[in-house]
């Protein structure tokens, strides 16, 4: 995937490691060397791209199948929990 400013390429190498390499462009098209960008593996569940990055390139949001689970189910249903910290105020009051 592309990051937001359209200069770095995100992407799985071949030994499942999140990486990136950055973009230039002008009468050629060039790609710099791949870096890590996590020194961990990440399988995509179903082989799709399940990761999106920040605008700002330094924060990344991954699905990643239950260890515990067989690889091969359907990923669970991601929960976004909007206005969390009114929730922990009222269920934790700090007064």
């Amino acid at each position: 995937m592309w990051g937001c400013k359209g200069q770095e390429l995100f992407f799985l190498d071949r030994d499942g490691f999140l990486s990136a390499a950055v973009m230039s462009s002008g009468a050629t098209f060039n790609a710099g060397a791949p870096t890590r960008v996590l020194q961990m593996r990440y399988s995509a569940p179903g082989g799709d791209r399940a990761y999106d990055v920040s605008p700002d390139g330094n924060c990344f949001l991954m699905l990643k199948p239950d260890a515990a689970k067989d690889a091969r189910e359907v990923p669970g249903i991601p929960v976004v929990v909007l206005n969390w910290r009114e929730d922990l105020n009222r269920l934790a009051p700090t007064k």
